[in-house]
């Protein structure tokens, strides 16, 4: 091996006699690293020679391996495990963003405490409201008889989904259910209230930082009440998560349909009821399309490079390990999140926005700092304030497009790749750009013509009256 992995290091041999040699180099590492629970991940890892005879390096996607020849044994042995800038991003600012994350959402409901008594006042008079007289068409909703209904059968079929899927089996299963349910109910209307609010007001809604919340919450409440600390209590924590993330998600849906059903002169209990049809054939789609890409190209970037990054999905992973998984929970760097997001308040920055910065890698954050450089100098665009918010708000329709299409052909890729996997080949135009290098140029080039498409369609925007 040591002979191996010394030829890389020979100047008269090709490129390709090179990608042939640490080819088969890592062929023959890759079983050893892997049942050594280190599996190599990037096919091509980087092997360099430091010292011919006694010391190499690997470089796999987000970790460097220092090889070292064992005199004595005869061998080479793994000696150390430099930690690169992934490894401390991982353990230190990620962890630091989710305590920012949690405070966000703490802070949130504080601050619109009036807002939730004056819901809750208003719900619970209404259940006991006389019909009086008859109201105009456009001021119709379901009546809260009904919704009271609708909330126990609901309330049923979630405490049966708790009791005989999510916590199937555990010790103590019935008790747990019923907390499982209080938690899923009290914190889902607090928090879809919060997501009215937001949508109503400043049009995003922190589902990501609300969700994150429940979910410690709920860990917190359910390992108090004895829910065992394993894969199966994981599950049934996020089971329940779920529960109140699709009530904020369509809590927010369902303001932005009244929104514009008012401007349409729609009746708001159609609108109620076609949304709860809706969430049926939501429900269908968006589970399928989960599994889909969990198949091809996956969620977990150590057994694919090519695995989605999913930030909010791994946060409330990271969070679920600490919590019910390993119980070891980092404490102190997520205190050190919660002193951030104070801090920020009080500054007048948003903690949201600010932790999920430090959570989400460069990788997403560069590209949304450009795009919020192209935001801004669409703003700035105009001294006319009635043109620059034209603009402005062509450029949030565009860049909406932008993602749902985006989104759409990666979800009709993974179809086609899980269908026949050799069925992309044909539009691949890498090999035609160049190599590596070449390919990242091209898309920065593409990158950059897209940023100078939306900045120049905004520009056509004309103010209204």
């Amino acid at each position: 091996m040591a002979a191996k992995l010394d030829r890389l290091a020979e100047s008269a041999l090709s490129d390709q006699e090179k990608l042939d040699l640490r080819k088969a180099a890592l062929d023959d590492l890759k079983p050893i690293f892997e049942a050594a629970g280190h599996p190599i991940t990037k096919a091509d890892a980087k092997i360099t020679v430091k010292e011919a005879g006694k010391s190499w390096r690997i470089r796999d996607e987000k970790r460097t391996y220092v090889l070292r020849a064992d005199e004595g044994a005869g061998d080479i042995a793994v000696m150390g495990l430099l930690p690169g800038a992934d490894d401390l991003f991982l353990a230190i600012p990620r962890s630091v963003g989710i305590g920012c994350i949690f405070a966000a959402g703490i802070l949130s409901i504080i601050k619109m405490s009036k807002v939730i008594v004056t819901a809750l006042r208003q719900a619970l008079g209404g259940l006991f409201k006389s019909g009086g007289a008859a109201h105009d068409r456009t001021d119709t909703d379901i009546s809260y008889p009904i919704l009271l209904l609708l909330g126990l059968v609901t309330a049923t079929a979630i405490w049966a989904y708790f009791r005989f899927v999510a916590l199937s089996g555990m010790q103590g299963a019935e008790r747990l259910s019923v907390i499982a349910l209080l938690l899923a109910l009290g914190v889902a209307f607090v928090f879809t209230t919060v997501s009215a609010w937001a949508i109503a007001m400043i049009s995003v809604t922190p589902i990501s930082g609300m969700t994150v919340t429940t979910i410690i919450i709920t860990a917190v409440a359910l390992l108090a009440a004895g829910l065992p600390k394993s894969e199966a209590g994981m599950l049934a924590t996020l089971l329940v998560g779920g529960v109140v993330a699709s009530a904020l998600s369509m809590a927010g849906t369902l303001v932005t349909e009244f929104k514009i059903g008012y401007w349409v002169g729609a009746s708001p209990k159609k609108i109620q009821w076609s949304a709860i049809l809706a969430s049926v054939l939501a429900s269908a789609v968006v589970t399928a399309t989960i599994m889909i890409l969990a198949k091809s190209p996956g969620y977990d970037s150590t057994t694919s490079t090519d695995a989605l990054q999913a930030p909010q999905a791994n946060l409330m992973a990271t969070a679920l390990k600490s919590f019910v998984g390993t119980g070891d929970v980092p404490w102190t760097v997520y205190g050190v999140g919660v002193v951030v997001a104070l801090i920020l308040q009080i500054l007048g920055i948003s903690p949201l926005a600010f932790g999920l910065g430090m959570y989400l890698p460069m990788a997403l954050n560069t590209p949304i700092l450009i795009g919020a450089i192209v935001a801004w100098m669409v703003q700035k665009s105009s001294g006319n304030p009635a043109k620059s918010k034209a603009r402005n708000d062509k450029g949030i329709l565009l860049a909406s497009g932008l993602i749902a299409g985006a989104a759409i052909i990666g979800v009709i890729k993974s179809i086609i790749k899980l269908i026949n996997d050799s069925a992309l080949d044909a539009v691949d135009i890498s090999h035609y750009v160049g190599d590596e290098a070449a390919q990242n140029w091209a898309g920065l080039i593409a990158f950059g013509i897209l940023c100078l498409f939306v900045y120049l369609d905004c520009l056509r925007a004309k103010a209204r009256e």
